[in-house]
């Protein structure tokens, strides 16, 4: 019976032994092919990131660059400004001085017509 037993159990201890060897190499070989596959996601996601950052750099350089034209501009246009605040500015003063003028002459001409008047009475 012990060499019975021995027939019946070698085979089956044998398989099993081979089966859990399999096992083992089987779940080493998958660890390391998710690993291998967690490494390539990363490197993906690191090389999208790069380019990401490129991308936001050149972004932030054309910024750059058109605020200093901005800058520039606005520059320009608040001189243009003040040169039409003082134009304005000394217009309303020959303005006010015609204005004033035109006073006198309307003020003189009819103290003229007054006087014509009366000597025509």
């Amino acid at each position: 019976m012990d060499e019975q037993f021995i027939n019946i159990i070698a085979p089956v201890a044998s398989s099993l032994l081979a089966a859990g060897i399999t096992w083992l190499v089987a779940r080493r070989k998958n660890d390391a092919h998710v690993r291998k596959t967690d490494a390539e996601s990363t490197l993906l996601e690191l090389r999208g990131l790069r380019n990401l950052i490129s991308l936001w750099r050149s972004q932030a350089g054309d910024l750059t660059d058109e605020v200093k034209r901005l800058r520039t501009e606005l520059s320009r246009f608040t001189v243009e400004n003040n040169e039409l605040k003082d134009k304005v500015s000394t217009l309303s003063l020959e303005n006010h001085e015609l204005m004033d003028e035109i006073q006198k002459l309307t003020d003189e001409v009819m103290q003229l017509r007054k006087s014509i008047n009366q000597s025509n009475s």
